[in-house]
């Protein structure tokens, strides 16, 4: 049990890190984009980071499924967020008590 919690929290934290890594890589992309200086920036078009979801090296120039590497990958992360496959942790679930009135 506490390895697979484990590998879960270490998958969580790989997955993290990818999500981190898009979202730094489109900041740089908008600013250089924004100020008009820079805006054939060979650095970020070449520029690799893994998927979040199978970690296969993905450019991020000109992907319309940012920041998967595909339309499957981006689909199964939806799945499992909805099936709830991933979670965030929290001590106390807000407004959880009003949701159990509206089931009896």
């Amino acid at each position: 049990m506490q390895q697979t919690a484990a590998k879960n929290v270490a998958l969580s934290q790989q997955r993290l890190n990818s999500y981190i890594e898009c979202v730094v890589i489109a900041m740089q992309t908008s600013q250089s984009l924004a100020s008009g200086t820079q805006t054939h920036d060979t650095k970020t078009q070449d520029k690799t980071y893994p998927c979040p979801q199978c970690q296969k090296p993905t450019t991020w120039h000109q992907n319309p499924h940012k920041p998967f590497c595909s339309a499957r990958c981006k689909l199964i992360d939806l799945g499992a967020w909805a099936s709830e496959t991933y979670k965030i942790g929290a001590e106390h679930a807000p407004f959880s008590d009003e949701l159990d009135n509206f089931t009896h």
